[in-house]
């Protein structure tokens, strides 16, 4: 039987983190990697440089980049590689903006970003980012998501005077959570984050936070996080006493599936001997143009009908019959994506959209 005194100690524990939770009043959001897909260019660009002195890129050294200031971040990469002497931080940077300057404006939305943000700014909820990246490369990342971005009260960038440090010092948190009106109490912040030492970084300012890591990074590397989550489909802002989503809730996906079908967390098939193999998108992989689309946010595309069980791509032929009741633009909309179902792998291979 468990000591007493230890039951009422993670007692108190539960009561303490389930009072923090319930008591979120403002929200951070960090850029790359969470609200924008560009850490791919960054490792693409690494790759590149790397294999010119015959080294080999990995996620270990990644880890260690990530969410660091552009100088910091260099000098980790070069002391990690045993690249003294062949090449100095300076050099490898400008290297690596002459690259990137040509991949920032091609950044695209991470899976769930506008629905999570509409939702809070829709809500009321004081929302902003702070990110160490410059304010030239915000400009141009951002460039072609203006409608997102501009629901922000305020944006925090590396390069801010405030900004003395990089992660994981706190210094672009609090410099974020000044800025928002009023004086707001830091545990009552919640930050998004996807890089380890932002996690560290957003503990030492005090605030809680929510890291959503890229598949690829061990998870060793989650520790100090209090929620971890693979995707921001999967996030529950009631669970922090936020405002929940207002989303349709679907069936779960053993409960509208015909037997022929095997459920899977993440994907659905049929069973061997029946059609050709049909994978929806995993929840870590979802693209914009699924998990944003008009008709998966009517029908509901929240963490337990989408990221929970099977992806909406399978469920919704099967709801058919039950759809009658939805307005006309959304029976169109249904039609018009059922209609490229034959076959069905050409409509995935192609994005989402009809092909011919």
């Amino acid at each position: 039987m468990a000591n007493p005194s230890t039951e009422e100690a993670v007692d108190d524990m539960t009561a303490a983190a389930s009072v923090a939770k319930a008591s979120i009043t403002h929200v951070i959001f960090d850029m790359d990697g969470l609200l924008l897909d560009t850490e791919g260019f960054y490792t693409l660009v690494q790759e590149s440089i790397l294999a010119r002195y015959g080294k080999t890129f990995d996620w270990s050294l990644k880890a260690k980049m990530m969410g660091k200031k552009a100088i910091e971040a260099a000098r980790v990469f070069i002391d990690e590689m045993g690249l003294e002497g062949l090449l100095t931080p300076e050099g490898f940077l400008e290297e690596w903006e002459d690259m990137l300057q040509e991949l920032f404006p091609t950044a695209e939305l991470m899976p769930g970003v506008k629905r999570l943000i509409n939702h809070l700014h829709a809500k009321g909820v004081p929302i902003c980012v702070a990110t160490e990246s410059h304010k030239r490369h915000f400009t141009l990342k951002t460039q072609k998501h203006g409608d997102i971005f501009s629901l922000m009260h305020h944006v925090v960038v590396g390069d801010d005077p405030e900004v003395k440090k990089g992660k994981p010092s706190p210094d672009v948190f609090l410099a974020a959570a000044k800025r928002f009106e009023g004086n707001v109490d830091p545990s009552k912040v919640l930050v998004f984050e996807d890089a380890p030492s932002a996690v560290a970084a957003v503990k030492n300012a005090g605030m809680s936070v929510v890291m959503v890591p890229d598949p690829r990074l061990d998870a060793s590397y989650h520790e100090g996080a209090d929620q971890v989550l693979s995707s921001l489909l999967d996030f529950d802002p009631s669970s922090w006493g936020l405002p929940p989503f207002e989303d349709v809730e679907l069936p779960s996906a053993s409960s509208v599936l015909p037997p022929f079908f095997e459920c899977r967390p993440t994907k659905l098939r049929p069973n061997q001997g029946k059609a050709s193999t049909l994978l929806a998108p995993s929840v870590g992989t979802m693209q914009p143009w699924l998990a944003d689309d008009p008709l998966t946010r009517k029908l509901g595309a929240g963490r337990r009908n989408l990221a929970s069980h099977v992806q909406i791509l399978i469920a919704v032929p099967l709801l058919l019959t039950s759809t009658s009741s939805l307005p006309a633009q959304t029976m169109t909309s249904l039609h018009q994506r059922l209609s490229c179902l034959q076959p069905p792998w050409r409509w995935l291979n192609s994005g989402g959209r009809c092909s011919s």
